[in-house]
């Protein structure tokens, strides 16, 4: 009798009284699928009996049960015996079944999906049951799709499925996994969409459920951040809800050290890598611009930053280094920034380095100081962000491959850029949809179904081991690999692989059913998951992945793959990462992770970038290095232009290799190839000519001496012969020996011009990259941007444009009436988009000649406020004069644009605006030109009607020219028309030289020199406008930024005797110490506590450092649970209802009765519900902070006393002055040293708790800060 029931999916649940024939009342426990057939279990057994709680009564059953669901757990409310003695209700709780293993959440778009791996299996008459707060309206939930289910399996939204707390009785909707077969343990998701992202914080409550109890569970989170997850994969950790075990918090113990890698066993990935120490905090080379590491200027990337692209260049005229630098080794860098999380729009930035450790942001001319963003073109890939990159340098300049995003938390593709200084880029359109390059392939079942992203591309030679399209095996192949993603029926990355002749039309070449070529690896292996963001580079007879890996029950981390074709990847056997986020110092914020990892190989040393965690906590960059192998002792023997190496070397594996690489500027058409010996049978040599893609190629295969063994080669003595021709100066050579995977040895060697026939010294290690900056070529002065000679009257000059250079002045008047503009212009570059001439420096209104792809456009601004525009079809060849001329009918409303004097189509325009200023050269967010300007002439006349021959000459000013600027001052900060008007155009942004001032050059532009009679006196350069030398730079060395030592986290002063202080807790800091005695007997623990912050999980004291044993003091969700382990290994807890205030000191007291069994929490003297917890266990140390695994706090805390007594049963006032030590003290800490490694209690029993992780100052210190706790 008295049945309470519970809809729980599929089941009805009824728990019931039952009375036996001896009398003896118990509660039952039966369910049904219809309501009307209830199953009783097998063997029948009482759920709950008298004997269960506390306490006896007469007679001691328990009857009347009343059961709520709420969340994961169920709560049962009972009388305690029968009429006539029935006057106490009691409450038992359970949490039923076990966690479930490696949960996530990740999301795209409005897509959600979950994560998690099943231990048991899901009979196929049981099913999954996964609940939303109600506030979610059912409506707005639509079921994508499962997987790991089995065959047969359907996900649904059904209503009416479920009657919790949150139900009120009236049954509600939920999203059920239903079952036709055994659903088998191991990885499974489940996919589904909301049609708004929540606002709040939205938890997501997962329940398996065989035919009559839930088997295992688990809770996720859904951000409230109103907008949906980003289109990048962010690991989401699970909500820890209650179970029977400690909370456990994905916040992972930090592992401070600099320390290379393990070195795995013999075919595994032995890969030695060790961090650099960079200059910035914790050792990171590079952070957001907020955080002060690589300079300012910039806003773009005020959030995230995320991944570096690196290249090796030298800094020059067109392309200066930091502070203007025009020589020496200059390292670039592109990256990806986000400034506002909400729209989560993405643009990509500019750095540069002297050594690739220490960088300067050089600020963009677009948004934020960004080079490069969205097209804001509607309709085009990349119409709303640009994401994850890759750069390669491309003839005299680079390529960008790049992630677009259509619009907001959409990737639509991926498309290429190119630009000649790395600040000013400029689209190259693709031959599919929107101008992409590599779409999704938007088919069911394949691994790029819903988007791709994170390309890498090399530029290599076709060949027979490693084809092109179509199986082409000779001539330029561009390979692309890329990160695929399908959010249905789960969300999972893979990687793709794409070819192709000329980088803009791409052909895949699959490897796998899905059209993948790489797969997560083997279940239990740390990339099990998921795998993406690939970075390759060639290196002689393989191809080298470094990959983002995601494993089910490991984060982020990296794993190295190798491949002969670029499209089969080997794995190593054992299977483990080569970098995670314990290998460095840095830890910023949870998780501590790594991520797009960019490669450089330079000399015999590699260069690994990295983005340190995952988003949206990526805000730094730091660099790993690496020599793999060993010396190897090479001997060089030379005849006249013939050189012989010989060394000797352990047994080399089958598919092994040597690879021997020559300075740049030795061509392979210079080597010959002759002999080679020891290598035994099947070794060929050949001279490569794309043979490895080193810092030196900067993404384009270069050539090199490469030594194949397909069958590998004995130990012992070898030598291998070549010929070198035209060598004038001595030269250096790299040789390494590779396994199939590795470098094993290595040496670099001298190879001398002249014949001298001598041993060069065995080459030792090359040196591991170091914060410190190495000496580099003496750094010359800033440009200062006048011409390289004086001009010579009637000479002929012009100026030249780069980067963000212009030239401003006020407007020309009449350019909204009837008018010719007409100039000679030299683009430096194909593919431009930017502005060559314009009539708002702001760009808002007149109008603006451009450049699109080359091709020129004239826009206009209406009186109307509409943009209008013509344009010519003509595109503009490379550094070949052009004359263009624009003529704009006032009385007709048309305009037209001449090419060369060939028309255009004329245009309807309108009536136009003129616009304030006259600009030459770019507009900042609608780019910059590289090239030159010459013989610019505006007239108040139409003066081409039709087709012409361009002038040869140099204009005469007669009476319709407005303006005439032969740009023949040849230098100087100014330039003047030549009509008498003394119109002046100032160089760059300002009237002294900068870094936006055009270079005056020479011209042989077909207009000649202009009529010496022409000019007026006021055109002539005064002495005072020509710019003074810089100072000549001498040649020490730049010094680099001393790197500040990291901060000791000990107190900023001595205590005062007397003084209250208290510890502070964030990151990963903790207090250690061996346990207080009679933890498992009767005692109160009581302590002051100060939140830092809201919704904490995590550990505030425990009594194991590792959590298996003893008890756990916490907070779930900022409310306080003691944890305890019971001696029979089960895990049980009490709790109290209140939220802990964030910034507020709190009393928190647990009182542990050993007679009874029970405990119970106090806070602020408020008593919590005594639970009953048996007899328990004590644990071997006392800590404070948190446990790794667990979670650490972020807060304070002062006066922690142990008490042998209870000392508190009801509600109390908590005290106001420091605790005095009496009979029942067994410990008491008040923390009031203020400084130093360690803590005493004042019993005087000298326990002794040590800060940090070991005995001297670590990051996992506490602070030592002055307390307002009440106890003074």
């Amino acid at each position: 009798a008295v049945a309470t029931i519970v809809k729980d999916g599929l089941l009805y649940r009824m728990w019931y009284n039952a009375q036996d024939g001896s009398g003896v009342h118990r509660i039952g426990h039966v369910v049904s699928l219809d309501g009307l057939t209830w199953v009783r279990p097998v063997p029948n057994d009482p759920v709950w009996r008298g004997s269960d709680d506390p306490g006896t009564l007469v007679p001691d059953n328990v009857w009347s049960p009343f059961v709520l669901k709420e969340g994961l757990s169920y709560r049962m409310w009972y009388n305690h015996t029968t009429r006539e003695n029935s006057r106490r209700v009691g409450l038992a709780q359970v949490t039923p079944g076990t966690p479930l293993s490696a949960v996530g959440l990740s999301g795209v778009g409005t897509v959600y999906t979950v994560t998690f791996t099943t231990a048991a299996t899901i009979p196929a008459n049981g099913y999954v049951l996964v609940s939303l707060p109600a506030s979610v309206a059912l409506t707005t939930i639509t079921p994508v799709g499962v997987s790991g289910f089995g065959s047969g399996a359907t996900l649904t939204v059904e209503e009416g499925v479920l009657t919790d707390a949150e139900a009120g009785g009236e049954a509600r909707g939920a999203l059920l996994v239903r079952l036709t077969a055994d659903a088998a343990p191991g990885p499974k998701s489940i996919s589904f969409t909301l049609g708004t992202p929540p606002a709040d914080d939205t938890p997501v409550l997962v329940q398996t459920f065989d035919s009559r109890e839930v088997l295992e569970y688990t809770s996720v989170t859904i951000d409230g951040s109103g907008i949906p997850p980003t289109a990048t994969p962010t690991p989401v950790p699970p909500t820890p809800t209650s179970t029977s075990s400690p909370i456990a918090s994905p916040t992972p113990s930090p592992t401070n050290t600099s320390s290379p890698t393990p070195t795995p066993s013999a075919g595994g990935n032995n890969q030695p890598w060790t961090m650099v120490n960079g200059p910035c905090t914790d050792g990171a080379i590079f952070g957001d611009v907020d955080s002060g590491c690589g300079g300012g200027g910039t806003s773009f990337d005020s959030e995230e930053i995320f991944p570096p692209s690196v290249v090796r260049d030298e800094a020059s005229t067109l392309r200066p280094c930091e502070d203007g630098r025009t020589s020496g080794v200059c390292y670039r860098m592109w990256y990806v920034g986000v400034d506002n999380p909400l729209d989560a729009n993405r643009r990509i930035g500019y750095a540069v380095s002297p050594d690739g450790i220490t960088w300067t942001r050089v600020p963009g001319p677009l948004t934020g100081g960004a080079v490069f963003e969205g097209s804001g073109v509607p309709g085009t890939f990349d119409n709303f962000g640009v994401s994850t990159l890759h750069v390669i340098r491309y003839g005299s300049g680079f390529r960008m491959y790049y992630s677009g995003f259509a619009v907001p938390g959409v990737i639509d593709g991926l498309g290429m850029a190119e630009s000649i200084d790395g600040i000013n880029w400029t689209r190259v359109p693709g031959p599919l949809a929107g101008g992409a390059m590599i779409r999704a392939s938007g088919q069911a079942g394949q691994f790029d179904a819903s988007y791709v992203v994170a390309p890498v591309v090399l530029v290599d030679n076709a060949s027979p081991i490693a084809p092109c399209e179509g199986g082409r095996t000779s001539g330029v192949c561009h390979r692309m690999w890329f990160e695929g993603v399908s959010t249905s029926p789960s969300y999972t990355f893979r990687i793709g692989y794409a070819v192709s002749p000329d980088g803009i039309t791409w052909t895949r070449l699959p490897l796998y059913s899905d059209g993948s070529v790489v797969q997560p690896g083997p279940f239990g292996d740390f990339d099990n998951n998921n795998v993406g963001v690939p970075m390759v580079i060639k290196d002689g007879a393989i191809y080298r992945m470094w990959f983002e890996a995601n494993g089910y029950t490991a984060g982020y981390t990296t794993g190295y793959l190798v491949s002969t074709d670029g499209r089969t990847w080997l794995r190593a056997t054992p299977n483990t990462p080569v970098w995670t986020g314990a290998m460095d110092t840095i830890n910023l914020g949870t998780p501590d992770e790594v991520w797009a990892v960019r490669a450089l190989k330079e000399g015999a040393s590699y260069r690994l970038y990295y983005t340190t965690s995952t988003r949206p906590n990526a805000r730094r960059f730091a660099l790993a290095t690496m020599t793999p192998g060993t010396p190897v002792s090479v001997s060089v023997t030379q005849t006249g232009t013939t050189y012989t190496l010989t060394f000797t070397t352990d047994p080399i594996p089958a598919g092994g290799s040597v690879l021997i690489t020559l300075p740049p500027e030795v061509p392979m058409s210079a080597v010959t190839v002759d002999a080679i010996s020891g290598f035994g049978s099947g070794a060929t040599l050949v001279a490569d000519p794309a043979a490895v893609t080193d810092a030196v190629a900067a993404g384009v295969a270069r050539g090199a001496l490469l030594l194949r063994l397909p069958a590998g080669a004995p130990a012992g003595t070898k030598s291998l012969t070549f010929t070198l021709s035209g060598l004038t100066t001595d030269i250096t050579a790299l040789v390494q020996v590779f396994n199939a995977r590795e470098v094993i040895g290595y040496a670099t060697i001298a190879l001398p011009v002249s014949n001298t026939s001598t041993a060069t010294a065995t080459a030792g290690p090359s040196p591991t990259a170091t914060a410190t900056a190495t000496p580099t070529a003496t750094v010359p002065p800033s440009p200062t941007p006048t011409a390289t000679a004086t001009a010579v009257p009637g000479s002929n000059f012009a100026l030249s444009f780069v980067s963000s250079d212009s030239v401003r002045g006020p407007a020309v008047t009449g350019m909204n009436a009837s008018h010719t503009l007409e100039l000679w212009f030299r683009p430096d570059a194909t593919g431009q988009t930017a502005v060559i001439a314009a009539s708002d420096a702001a760009g808002n209104t007149g109008w603006s000649l451009e450049l699109t792809n080359n091709r020129v456009v004239w826009w206009v601004l209406r009186t109307n406020g509409q943009w209008v525009s013509v344009s010519h079809p003509t595109t503009l060849a490379a550094n070949t004069w052009h004359h263009l001329a624009l003529t704009y009918d006032a009385t007709t409303g048309t305009a037209r644009l001449f090419v060369n004097g060939t028309p255009g189509t004329a245009g309807t325009v309108g009536a136009i605006t003129a616009g304030p200023d006259l600009v030459l050269g770019g507009v900042p967010g609608y780019g910059f030109i590289v090239g030159q300007i010459d013989e610019l002439r505006i007239s108040t006349t139409i003066r081409y009607t039709a087709a012409f021959t361009p002038p040869t000459a140099a204009f005469a000013v007669d009476s319709a020219t407005t303006a005439l600027f032969s740009f023949n001052e040849g230098s100087g900060q100014t330039t003047t028309d030549r009509t008498g008007a003394n119109l002046t155009l100032t160089l760059g942004t300002t009237a002294t030289p900068d870094a936006a001032d055009p270079l005056w050059v020479t011209s042989d532009a077909p207009t000649g020199g202009a009529p010496g009679s022409s000019p007026t006196p006021t055109a002539t350069p005064t002495a005072t406008a020509t710019a003074g030398p810089s100072p000549t730079a001498t040649a020490t060395a730049t010094p680099t930024a001393t790197v500040p030592p990291s901060p000791t986290p000990t107190a900023t002063a001595t205590a005062v005797p007397g003084s209250n202080f208290a510890l502070s807790f964030v990151s990963s800091d903790s207090v250690r110490g061996p346990a207080v005695t009679g933890m498992n007997a009767s005692h109160t623990l009581e302590l002051w506590f100060r939140p830092g912050a809201t919704g904490q999980t995590a550990v505030i004291a425990a009594s194991d450092a590792a959590g298996n044993t003893g008890w756990s003091l916490e907070l779930t969700n900022n409310r306080v649970v003691w944890w305890v382990l019971r001696t029979n290994g089960q895990w049980v807890s009490v709790s109290h209802p209140t939220t802990l205030a964030a910034n507020t000191w709190h009393h928190l007291a647990l009182t542990y009765d050993a007679t009874t069994g029970t405990a119970r929490l106090f806070v602020n003297g408020t008593p919590g519900t005594a639970g009953t917890v048996g007899a328990i266990t004590a644990g071997p140390d006392l800590v404070l902070g948190g446990v790794p695994g667990y979670g650490f706090i972020v807060g304070q805390i002062d006066e922690l006393r142990i008490s042998t007594t209870i000392r508190y049963t009801a509600a109390f006032t908590p005290p106001t002055a420091a605790f005095a030590v009496d009979s029942a003290t067994s410990a008491l800490f008040s923390f009031n040293e203020g400084s130093g490694q360690t803590t005493t209690d004042r019993t005087g029993a000298n326990l002794t708790l040590t800060l940090g992780t070991t005995a001297t100052p670590d990051a996992a210190d506490p602070l030592w800060v002055t307390s307002d706790a009440p106890t003074s």
